[in-house]
């Protein structure tokens, strides 16, 4: 697995790609690990029915050498949700999720604005000890925290605290078996409440895919619009925001059997790696004039990602928000970006 440090490099330095190819090898195996960049074939790999994402899990006890250790509540979340899924039990999966997000979506028009007001009537503009990390977190978790308790039908009980780091490529052990803590309280919260509905508590794995993740991945891009001024000087739209920063940076797929897709010619069980950063980095090297709307940043095809809907309406609402009312001192020198499996801040040194 060291081929995934360079896959790391590569992701966080784009010069180091040849914009003339489509795809990098990582490593020297037959068949190598790929690192795919170029659109056409990106999007050929991302619809089509011979690749599979790779299981997060199984990779997780590749990583930290421990193939005989069960995360209990994190392995019953990944296998419901459709992120991993494929076939049919993809297809159902992902209709039972999306009639949620669906209703998510529609119950947002009512509330968010005035909570995203609310939120940031507690800022003081003159504050000099402002952490943007902490205040972006805050408002990302206080509003998914919202999502679940209004599905939830509940007023006055307070969500466990369940945000920790998972979508990195190297975790340890202790790491992962405290998230895995963290996520047992969170999946007994939402069980407890569908019980008291006469619900399936089954079901609680699809409010749990909601906060898990929604909340890690729009950290990153929401830090990116805080260090960057939008082109034109105006608040961050969705669509500008998302293509210019992809919440995820690393999508992973591998073959489910020999296959020639675009005229390259793949084996069974191959890895591929595709980067949405990279993707739009690579087309706008060549056409800086493709529309922002043109992007890679929620993947494509079938895996595209459910919540696209949700997260352009939280970064519409809470960029719209910043924009009128950031700061004075604002001291973000200290900060830097990683990608990773997804893009997060980082402090340098």
């Amino acid at each position: 697995m060291l081929f995934i440090f360079r896959l790391k490099e590569i992701i966080n330095q784009p010069s180091l790609i040849n914009l003339n190819e489509d795809y990098i090898a990582l490593n020297h195996q037959d068949p190598p690990a790929l690192l795919v960049y170029g659109e056409r074939l990106s999007k050929s790999i991302l619809k089509s029915k011979f690749i599979l994402p790779t299981n997060i899990i199984d990779y997780f006890k590749l990583i930290t050498h421990q193939p005989e250790a069960r995360f209990h509540f994190i392995e019953d979340h990944f296998k419901y949700s459709p992120l991993m899924l494929s076939g049919e039990d993809h297809r159902e999966s992902r209709k039972k999720l999306s009639k949620l997000y669906t209703s998510i979506e529609n119950n947002c028009q009512h509330w968010l604005s005035h909570f995203t007001q609310d939120f940031f009537a507690q800022l003081n503009p003159a504050d000099q000890n402002f952490d943007p990390v902490f205040f972006i977190q805050k408002y990302i978790a206080s509003v998914f925290n919202q999502m679940i308790l209004l599905e939830l039908e509940l007023k006055d009980a307070v969500v466990p605290t369940y945000l920790g780091e998972i979508l990195h490529m190297f975790r340890s052990i202790d790491e992962l078996n405290e998230y895995e803590k963290k996520l047992e309280v969170l999946v007994r919260f939402i069980e407890d409440a569908l019980i008291k509905q006469k619900k399936d508590p089954k079901d609680a794995w699809m409010l749990v895919t909601i906060a898990v993740m929604g909340t890690e991945p729009l950290l990153g891009a929401f830090f990116y619009g805080f260090m960057h001024e939008h082109p034109h000087n105006k608040a961050w739209d969705a669509f500008s925001l998302f293509r210019a920063s992809s919440p995820v940076s690393t999508l992973s797929r591998f073959l489910a059997k020999d296959a020639t897709i675009d005229g390259l010619h793949f084996k069974k069980d191959q890895l591929i790696y595709l980067s949405p950063d990279l993707i739009h980095y690579k087309m706008k090297a060549f056409d800086a004039s493709i529309p922002a709307s043109k992007s890679y940043s929620f993947s494509d095809g079938p895996h595209t990602c459910p919540g696209l809907r949700i997260a352009m309406i939280i970064a519409d609402a809470f960029m719209l928000a910043w924009h009128e009312k950031k700061p004075i001192h604002l001291n973000l020198e200290k900060y830097q970006f990683q990608r990773d499996f997804i893009l997060r801040p980082k402090i340098h040194g």
